[in-house]
Parts: structure tokens; C-alpha cells; sequence
């Protein structure tokens, strides 16, 4: 199975980015390896990792993003 990180579009990234600067609840869903989840947060960094993004909400979860599949009910391909 390829798990090759696919870069999200700016215009996402972006919205990701205004998200975390109004440190307002958002309700997110994403996959990862142990299936899928959705719960409500809010972002408190997005990070680089080894040519890889994640967000990191306040209680400290790493999420991928392009493992988000949701962010307040619309999927990230609204962004592009």
C-alpha cells in the first residue's frame, strides 16, 4: 500500500491556517491506520515533518492533511 503524503491545495492550507488563528472550535474528520474519526477541536499549530504537514490540535493529536477528509462538514477539495 502506497502511503506517500499528497500535498493539500494552498487555498486548504490557507483555510487551515485562518482556523487556527481564530482558535475557534472546528469539527474535524480524517483516516488514519486505525480507521476513521471525527470529533470537535481546536488547531493549535500546523508543523512540516519530514516533507509531510500536519495539524496539531490543543490536545496534542497529529493529523496528517491530506488524511482530512472533513472540516466543519466540508471536504478540502471545497478549498481549491
Amino acid at each position: 500500500m502506497n502511503d506517500a503524503y499528497k500535498p493539500v491545495a494552498c487555498a486548504f492550507y490557507d483555510q487551515l491556517e485562518h482556523l487556527a488563528m481564530k482558535k475557534q472550535i472546528i469539527h474535524i474528520e480524517y483516516t488514519d491506520h486505525n480507521g476513521e474519526h471525527s470529533f470537535p477541536t481546536i488547531i493549535k499549530d500546523l508543523i512540516t515533518r519530514d516533507k509531510e504537514e500536519f495539524l496539531v490540535t490543543t490536545n496534542n493529536i497529529e493529523i496528517r492533511l491530506d488524511k482530512i477528509t472533513s472540516i466543519n462538514g466540508l471536504d478540502p477539495e471545497y478549498y481549491c
